[in-house]
């Protein structure tokens, strides 16, 4: 919701929203980082990993035949360094994956959908947010669509994510063939 209103059309919001939530927001961000930089050379077991992964990633992030197809496929990103991953999970506007940005399109009637465009047609279009979940729009009822450039990974997970959990999960993204 932040980004969404620090990238608002209304000049007003987007202002408004810069000067409350814009740079403290990042500065918020680095803090939460520099919190868990500690994961990257702690002792770490990949199979508690798996299991951090399965109750907290699952929903967007799919792995053989567990979770849903909303972010990247973790295999892409096994050679990346623990760093990296840290602040992909961590702040994940500032390096969104191509194609799995989020999009919000407004309907003819007043309906406002969020989610990454998962498939397009001539006629219609489908967004997919968490837990796979998807809506299908006619194009002949898409009033307005723009991109958010924005994930649509949360920002807060390190409120369901300790820094031993987050020693975990790397050590399992790192661990997948």
């Amino acid at each position: 919701r932040t980004q969404q209103l620090l990238r608002s059309k209304d000049p007003a919001v987007a202002a408004r929203a810069q000067e409350l939530l814009g740079e403290a927001s990042q500065a918020e961000r680095k803090a939460v980082y520099d919190r868990y930089v500690p994961a990257l050379t702690m002792s770490a077991s990949a199979q508690r990993g798996r299991e951090v992964y399965e109750r907290a990633c699952s929903e967007c992030h799919k792995i053989g035949d567990t979770g849903s197809e909303v972010g990247p496929d973790l295999r892409t990103v096994t050679r990346h360094y623990k760093e990296a991953l840290l602040a992909d999970i961590l702040m994940p506007n500032l390096n969104i994956e191509s194609g799995y940005e989020e999009y919000l399109v407004e309907t003819t009637d007043g309906q406002m959908i969020t989610g990454i465009l998962a498939r397009e047609t001539p006629t219609s279009m489908t967004l997919r947010r968490r837990k796979g979940e998807e809506d299908t729009i006619l194009r002949s009822a898409v009033k307005n669509m723009r991109s958010l450039s924005v994930s649509p990974m949360p920002e807060d997970l390190e409120k369901s994510i300790d820094v031993q959990q987050m020693a975990d999960v790397i050590a399992y993204v790192k661990s997948l063939k």
